[in-house]
């Protein structure tokens, strides 16, 4: 399935049309018609029953339309054209003129465009036009309705059309100049009326020259481009964190081993002294204000007075022992010397 193009669809006669096409009906709308009462023949052409129920609709309607156009009595201009172009090309396809005709006319009493015997509430004029001269002339309605919208799109300077959009402008402007032949000694088609009025639009002569200012690449060349770019900076992003987060973590393995050596080393620190320091103040009260401190204390002299004692005895130990070596080590018979045999 096609992809809609958005610029083709946006301009005033396709927005038109599928406005019209697009009506919801309701069974209430029965009432206002006499739709049901088309011949059999008739009915046997699918979508010409809702065709003539929409058409009641929007006569009844007529000045709550809303369309965009450039023509008087707008309304009933575009509702010739949708009707006809439905008829011709959707509903009843591949008929002589005089079938048509008698179809075409049947669909409009139908569908109430003349209330209560009185005249017409729009005038459809294109019962005397065949299927070929009709497109000509629906074509050069179409672009007289859009031809402003389509000079205001070629002004944008970063516009370029799709390849449906530049067909679109060329045929018709093909179809503008074939008119422009045609009705230049005041023929009497019908579509030149149409031609008359497009050309009173382009006061400048600007329109013969009408063409897309630049085309859209393919779609397969644009997605990918736009992978390739955005895989080379996704990859240029990724690299560039990947450096950063090396130099980083580099310098931060550095930094948190000499924090952690410093740390450890104040750990051990403190792991002794916080100790040491509670227990001073608890020694100190318990020395001052306590008897266990005058035990404590007749403890301690005993301690040292023994420690003194075995200090005094091992000095005259080491002397005695000192004295003693000196005798074995002089002694004649303890001298270690060279015996002659």
């Amino acid at each position: 399935m096609a992809e809609t193009d958005h610029d083709l669809q946006g301009l005033p006669s396709f927005y038109n049309y599928r406005k019209l096409d697009n009506v919801i009906l309701y069974e209430a709308d029965d009432d206002s018609n006499k739709c049901n009462e088309l011949s059999t023949t008739i009915k046997k052409y699918d979508g010409v029953h809702d065709l003539c129920r929409k058409l009641s609709y929007f006569l009844r309607n007529l000045g709550k339309l809303y369309l965009v156009n450039n023509f008087e009595n707008e309304d009933c201009e575009y509702l010739n054209y949708w009707t006809y172009d439905r008829l011709f090309n959707r509903i009843i396809k591949d008929k002589n003129h005089e079938e048509f005709r008698f179809i075409s006319t049947e669909v409009l009493v139908r569908a109430g465009n003349h209330q209560n015997n009185s005249k017409e509430i729009c005038k459809f004029h294109m019962f005397s036009i065949d299927k070929v001269n009709f497109g000509k002339m629906k074509v050069l309605f179409d672009l007289a309705v859009n031809y402003d919208s389509i000079k205001h799109k070629f002004s944008d300077t970063d516009f370029r059309c799709s390849k449906s959009f530049d067909s679109y402008i060329n045929d018709s402007v093909q179809a503008y100049l074939d008119a422009k032949a045609e009705c230049s000694s005041f023929n009497e088609k019908m579509y030149c009326k149409v031609y008359n009025i497009l050309k009173g639009l382009d006061s400048k002569g600007e329109l013969p020259k009408l063409k897309c200012p630049r085309l859209k690449e393919s779609e397969s060349d644009l997605t990918m481009t736009d992978a390739k770019e955005s895989r080379g900076a996704h990859l240029t992003d990724q690299n560039s964190l990947r450096r950063h987060f090396a130099t980083y973590s580099d310098e931060d393995s550095a930094n948190e081993m000499l924090y952690n050596d410093n740390t450890e080393t104040k750990t051990h620190i403190m792991v002794v002294l916080f100790p040491l320091m509670g227990l001073l103040p608890i020694f100190y009260i318990l020395y001052k204000f306590s008897p266990l401190g005058s035990s404590l204390m007749s403890l301690l002299q005993n301690k040292k007075n023994t420690w003194n004692n075995l200090n005094e005895n091992e000095s005259k130990i080491l002397l005695e022992n000192t004295l003693n070596s000196e005798d074995i080590m002089f002694t004649p018979e303890h001298y270690l010397g060279y015996h002659p045999s």
